[in-house]
């Protein structure tokens, strides 16, 4: 089944305050993009036999040919990796932080970021990315201490909490160049928006910079290797899985930047958490177990859906 969307992409400056940055020169334009049709894929179920102590299991990244998660809100702050089979490799206490709602993990040569940034109801003052040095953990240590890079957002005035319909919650990020890109997880009209902050430790203040209309809740992002595809993964009304896909980028830049909204109907009341791209470029997801599914690691085959 096909059916037609738009996707609007509108710029809002200025990007983060009390920094510059290169993101200042990303070609990230008021437009508004349309693609033609939501497709419907299945992804490939690669193990449902994952570590009991996943079943919370949020956020992805690979690393030294593991697959890196962390579990979310109040639960102990580690780092886990699995290898393919679903096998519990390691397990990192930081020892330093507390899981106050862990949601995300992004990566890139020198760390591994933790996205202590989850706000369901909207009132927390405290988000954070803890940054963990992967020279600390790179031999099986087992504890390490971590640093911290603090940030707001700089639009949002109500911090009462009073209800989860808001535009300031976020579980999704990946790491580029130096930058963070972070989605927030919109609870009004399911349109994500995307900030950048440095990669280092400061208190930031972020402004939007690109609103995308994806029509469903993001809760997963990374980027490929060579910088040229976006996935994101998420769902709507925590049964309707999907992923949107913003490809054909040139070093970040916007301008010809085509798209392609996913729906996993076979992944049907599944939580879709995380997805990550390995080293080789392939693309895997996960879900947190629920009532309805358990906890699980699947493949998909991006480039065969973008040349269709």
């Amino acid at each position: 089944m096909k059916y037609i969307y738009t996707l609007i992409l509108s710029a809002l400056f200025p990007i983060y305050t009390s920094c510059s940055s290169s993101a200042e020169a990303l070609d990230l334009r008021p437009t508004t993009l349309s693609y033609k049709t939501t497709m419907d894929y299945s992804p490939t179920l690669i193990t449902k036999t994952l570590p009991t102590v996943l079943d919370e299991q949020s956020g992805m990244a690979w690393w030294q040919g593991l697959i890196w998660v962390i579990n979310d809100s109040n639960n102990a702050p580690n780092l886990y990796a699995y290898d393919m089979t679903g096998a519990l490799q390691r397990t990192v206490t930081i020892a330093n932080a507390k899981n106050i709602d862990w949601e995300s993990l992004a990566e890139d040569d020198e760390y591994i970021y933790i996205g202590d940034f989850g706000n369901n109801r909207g009132n927390r003052k405290d988000l954070k990315v803890i940054r963990v040095q992967k020279s600390l953990i790179a031999h099986g240590e087992t504890t390490v201490d971590a640093d911290f890079i603090h940030f707001s957002w700089a639009d949002q005035v109500d911090y009462s909490g009073e209800q989860e319909l808001h535009d300031y919650d976020c579980e999704a990020f990946f790491a580029y160049e130096g930058q963070l890109y972070l989605f927030s997880k919109d609870r009004v009209d399911y349109k994500t928006r995307m900030y950048i902050m440095p990669n280092k430790p400061g208190n930031y203040k972020l402004n939007p910079v690109v609103t995308i209309d994806t029509q469903f809740s993001v809760t997963g992002a990374d980027i490929s290797s060579d910088g040229k595809t976006i996935v994101l993964v998420g769902y709507q009304n925590l049964v309707n899985s999907h992923l949107f896909f913003i490809y054909n980028l040139n070093d970040m830049n916007w301008g010809l930047a085509k798209t392609l909204r996913i729906h996993l109907s076979s992944l049907f009341a599944a939580q879709t958490e995380g997805i990550m791209f390995d080293n080789k470029n392939q693309l895997f997801m996960t879900t947190e177990k629920t009532i309805l599914a358990s906890h699980s690691l699947y493949q998909i085959n991006w480039t065969k859906l973008l040349d269709q």
